[in-house]
């Protein structure tokens, strides 16, 4: 709540454009010593699901969104154009960004935007300047809302007419838009729960929401990005997303049927985040822990080669 100090708008400008670089430069350097490995795009893309979390948060506060439906809206763009880009990925074996993406010209986008919120402050996106009746950063979100939506539907374009789905997977259209159903119904059934909540959740426990739901989507998207590494089917319906779903359904059947009293929603926002924290540790240490034991590598340092014997 309140207005962001313009330091911490540059900062963030700052700190994106560092974790772009760091992030096109991981690959090269990898390849310079030698240790391109499964390793390697486990963490580039795990880091990157996270940061769609991390960075939309920050975003949020700085385009002053507050604790409403479009910080909601806003990361479910984010993490949506992420999750089916790997979806895209894995039944078209090829990772094709538009020509307006976020890793790249997203994020430069809105480094442009951030250093505009520092020097003109942050009642600029309060204002109702570029559409009357809608705050700009109204405006805003529902705009990128709309450019993800299509980007969405290059993505199951794509996937229809993909050659490797049919020839080599060979698994038809209507199975391979089930694997995305689980992401897309979790944040149809979020959404509808928030809207719905009479204590208005989302506004008394935002960070606790958005985490719940980000650590969901980082632990489904990475196990999408194993099963394409590995060649194997992919498997979205996961015990450990499975709780957030029967319980935002339930919220809502409850609100419905005017049966809610009986409901402590922040108790089961609480609960349901501290089962996403548990499954997404366990996903990552198994899949780093994994890896290292299968290649004979190190996570975070180079071993040294066995020298020949003459």
């Amino acid at each position: 709540s309140g207005d962001i100090p313009p330091w911490v708008c540059c900062l963030q400008a700052v700190v994106g454009l560092t974790y772009q670089t760091m992030d096109n430069l991981d690959g090269k350097q990898a390849r310079r010593t030698g240790t391109s490995s499964p390793l390697g795009l486990i963490f580039d893309h795990g880091i990157d699901a996270l940061v769609v979390t991390i960075g939309g948060l920050s975003l949020s506060a700085i385009f002053q969104l507050g604790c409403t439906w479009k910080t909601l809206l806003f990361w479910i763009s984010g993490a949506g154009g992420f999750y089916m880009a790997s979806w895209q990925e894995y039944y078209c074996d090829e990772f094709d960004l538009p020509p307006i993406n976020g890793p790249s010209e997203g994020i430069l986008i809105f480094t442009a935007l951030e250093i505009l919120t520092a020097v003109k402050g942050p009642g600029i996106w309060h204002a109702e300047t570029l559409v009357p009746g809608l705050q700009n950063n109204s405006v805003f979100v529902l705009g990128l809302a709309i450019g993800a939506l299509v980007t969405i539907i290059g993505n199951a374009v794509a996937v229809y007419k993909s050659e490797y789905r049919t020839k080599h997977l060979n698994v038809s259209f209507v199975r391979a838009l089930s694997k995305a159903l689980p992401f897309l119904a979790l944040n149809a059934l979020a959404y509808a729960w928030l809207r719905l909540s009479k204590k208005n959740i989302m506004e008394l426990h935002p960070r606790l929401v958005i985490w719940t739901l980000g650590l969901a989507f980082a632990k489904l998207v990475m196990l999408l990005i194993v099963a394409h590494m590995c060649r194997e089917e992919y498997h979205p319906w996961r015990r450990s997303i499975m709780p957030i779903f029967f319980m935002a359904a339930h919220v809502c059947y409850s609100v419905i049927q005017n049966n809610y009293s009986s409901l402590d929603e922040k108790q089961i926002i609480e609960e349901l985040f501290f089962v996403s924290v548990l499954a997404y540790s366990h996903m990552a240490y198994s899949l780093v822990r994994d890896c290292c034991e299968i290649l004979d590598i190190y996570c975070f340092t180079i071993k040294k080669k066995a020298s020949k014997s003459v």
